[in-house]
């Protein structure tokens, strides 16, 4: 018998048949939060020992399709916008004070920064939540901070606060190339 973890708790990076969206509860953001994965191929230039992707696996995709992205993104925040998430089996059972769009995080299974794609992806995510019209939700980049310049500029972002995260158990290894 599986126990299910408590919502808080469950970061699982997938949804359905998604590729790179998914969506987590959290306590700390007090809402929802709209993952973006762009490293499905577990592809990460560290290897902390307190890291939770399981790297004994591979991943399913090396490139992420820009087009499908979008597609997850616009689906996703729909069924957060519309509480649709929140019918299904793994949301129905979040409190109501957390049934709101917090964020939209550039996370995963690896850090974001070393996807190819990372300065397009970022450009997309904002022009989606533009579209529609989620101004107040914040773009998130959760980094270890060794390349946080890369990219950036050709993002148009004008915010670069970066928060890393605890990198002092981290060994690095080189990012990947396309």
């Amino acid at each position: 018998m599986t126990i299910p973890l408590p919502l808080h708790r469950d970061h699982r990076r997938t949804f359905a048949d998604n590729l790179y969206v998914y969506a987590v509860v959290s306590r700390r953001s007090k809402g929802v939060s709209v993952g973006l994965n762009l490293n499905p191929d577990k592809v990460c230039n560290f290897d902390c020992v307190y890291c939770q992707v399981d790297r004994t696996t591979s991943g399913t995709v090396r490139d992420v399709d820009v087009s499908r992205l979008r597609a997850e993104l616009e689906t996703m925040l729909e069924l957060v916008q519309s509480r649709r998430l929140f019918e299904t089996d793994r949301f129905r059972a979040t409190p109501s004070h957390l049934r709101r769009l917090n964020d939209i995080a550039f996370s995963g299974d690896g850090e974001p920064t070393t996807c190819f794609e990372f300065p397009e992806a970022v450009r997309l995510a904002a022009q989606v939540r533009r579209e529609r019209g989620l101004a107040d939700v914040k773009l998130v980049l959760i980094t270890n901070a060794t390349q946080p310049r890369r990219g950036l500029g050709e993002t148009g972002c004008r915010h670069r606060r970066v928060l890393p995260s605890d990198r002092t158990h981290g060994n690095p290894v080189p990012p990947r190339a396309r």
